[in-house]
């Protein structure tokens, strides 16, 4: 507060207060960059390979479910003749 007096009455003050605000906008939107943003990109990632693996996993497990389904009717008309 005891600043606001000095920066509103003169203009080199309040100019380089303006640099300074948005100098340090500019620092943490680059921090914000290149710290949080990759983190997110990471867990989308890791989101989207465990999407993709539970199809992969499904098929591998409905594949093997007709052939064992094949196999008990095959023991089953065995068993019968």
């Amino acid at each position: 507060m005891a600043l606001t007096v000095p920066i509103f009455l003169s203009y080199k003050f309040h100019v380089i207060f303006q640099i300074l605000k948005v100098s340090a906008s500019v620092w943490n939107g680059g921090s914000f960059l290149l710290e949080v943003m990759p983190r997110q990109v990471i867990v989308k990632e890791k989101k989207k390979s465990e999407i993709q693996m539970q199809p992969v996993q499904q098929n591998e497990q409905d594949e093997s479910s007709p052939s064992i389904e094949n196999a008990m009717k095959e023991k089953e008309s065995t068993e019968i003749d």
